[in-house]
C-alpha cells in the first residue's frame, strides 16, 4: 500500500527534474553555436593576415623590415645586431652594401644578400671601466715613537671597478687592495698582510684623458706579527685598519704611472699607529 500523496510527490518530482536536466539543453547548444562562429571568425581573420604576409613577402625583394635607418654609415664586412619592428633580434649580421634606402646583410642562419630597409642597429653594450695598479710605498711611522720604528716598507696590489653605468666624476668606484706592510726599528719589527676595500675617485683634469685625479679610502684588517727585539718574543694579532691614498695619474694609451701619498691608521688598543709615506705605483687602465 503506498502511502498518502504518492501520486503528488512524483509528479512534482518529475517536473523539477525535467526543468532542471531539459530546460537548459536550448541554452548550451546556442552557446556552443556561438563558440563555433567566433572560432570560425578568427580562423578566417589568420588566413586573410598569412595572404597578405605571403603577398608582401612575393612583391618585395628580399625581406624588408620598417622600422628606422641608422643614424651613422655602417661599414663593410663588418658585424651587427639588428632589432626588427615584431621584437625579434638578428646577430651577427654582416653588411655588405648600400643599395639606395636598401642595405644588403649576410645573417648566418637565415641567407645572403637580404635587402633591409627602415631597421635599428642595437648598440653594442660597453665594458666598466676598471683600473689595476702594483705599486710600492714608503711607511714613516707618523706617531708612537717610543715603539721603537723607524722605518718602513708596504707593497701592495689594487683593483678598482667602475660601479655606475654613466657616472658622473664625484661618483666613486669600487676599490679592493691587498697589501704588506713591514715596519722595523732597533726595539721592535711588525710585520703582515693586509687586506682593505672602498670607494675610489678617477677625475680627469683634461679633455684628453690622459691626465687624472686619484683617490681612495678603504678599511679592511692587518694581519701582523710584532717581534720584541729586547726579549726575542713574537706577538700575533689582527686589527682594524685604515688607508688613504691622494695623487696624480698619468696616462698614456692603457698605461699609466700613478705618484701619490698614502697614509695609514693601525688600530690598538694601547698604541694606535699612524704612518705616511710616498706611493709609486704601475697602472694598467681600461
Amino acid at each position: 500500500m503506498r502511502p498518502y500523496g504518492y501520486n503528488l510527490l512524483k509528479k512534482i518530482f518529475l517536473e523539477v527534474r525535467f526543468f532542471v536536466c531539459a530546460s537548459p539543453a536550448p541554452c548550451m547548444v546556442e552557446l556552443m553555436r556561438q563558440k563555433q562562429q567566433a572560432m570560425n571568425s578568427i580562423s578566417r581573420l589568420r588566413y586573410q593576415c598569412c595572404k597578405v604576409f605571403l603577398g608582401v613577402a612575393l612583391l618585395c625583394p628580399g625581406y624588408k623590415v620598417i622600422l628606422a635607418q641608422p643614424s651613422e654609415p655602417l661599414e663593410r664586412d663588418k658585424s651587427y645586431t639588428l632589432a626588427l619592428p615584431n621584437g625579434s633580434v638578428l646577430h651577427e649580421a654582416v653588411f655588405r652594401d648600400q643599395r639606395g634606402n636598401a642595405y644588403v646583410f649576410d645573417i648566418p642562419g637565415v641567407g645572403k644578400n637580404l635587402s633591409l630597409t627602415d631597421f635599428r642597429v642595437v648598440p653594442e653594450p660597453t665594458p666598466r671601466p676598471w683600473l689595476a695598479s702594483a705599486g710600492v710605498s714608503a711607511a714613516f711611522p707618523l706617531n708612537q715613537r717610543k715603539l721603537g720604528f723607524q722605518q718602513g716598507i708596504a707593497g701592495d696590489l689594487q683593483f678598482a671597478i667602475q660601479v655606475w653605468p654613466r657616472p658622473a666624476a664625484w661618483l666613486p668606484w669600487l676599490a679592493v687592495r691587498a697589501g704588506f706592510l713591514r715596519l722595523d726599528g732597533e726595539r721592535a719589527l711588525l710585520s703582515g698582510p693586509e687586506l682593505s676595500v672602498g670607494p675610489a675617485w678617477l677625475v680627469p683634469l683634461t679633455k684628453r684623458a690622459n691626465h687624472f685625479l686619484y683617490t681612495d679610502l678603504t678599511t679592511g684588517a692587518g694581519f701582523y706579527s710584532l717581534l720584541n727585539e729586547k726579549i726575542k718574543r713574537t706577538y700575533r694579532q689582527h686589527t682594524f685598519i685604515g688607508q688613504g691614498h691622494i695623487g696624480y695619474l698619468f696616462r698614456h694609451g692603457q698605461w699609466g704611472v700613478l705618484l701619490s701619498w698614502a697614509q695609514q691608521f693601525v688600530y690598538d688598543v694601547h698604541y694606535p699607529l699612524v704612518t705616511g709615506g710616498v706611493r709609486v705605483a704601475a697602472v694598467f687602465h681600461r
